[in-house]
């Protein structure tokens, strides 16, 4: 059985943005990023279907201690 793809599940994540589906979408992303955390598009993409579905208050991963409630108004 082949591995799962990173790219495959972040573009996925775009198709379902594009469709409104934000929940599919933020899941497909997580996938994407956990199959390969170093690859930045897929952070890219949870990023966008986050503001999209106006989820400001979340914390985000690697970025500790950030008052978000400063940066997006």
């Amino acid at each position: 059985m082949a591995r799962p793809c990173h790219t495959a599940y972040s573009n996925r994540a775009a198709c379902h943005t594009k469709l409104g589906a934000y929940a599919s979408a933020i899941e497909d992303a997580e996938r994407s990023i956990a199959l390969e955390p170093a690859w930045g598009k897929g952070y890219s993409r949870k990023g966008h279907v986050e503001l999209l579905a106006e989820q400001y208050e979340q914390e985000r991963p690697g970025l500790p201690g950030i008052d978000w409630s400063s940066v997006v108004t």
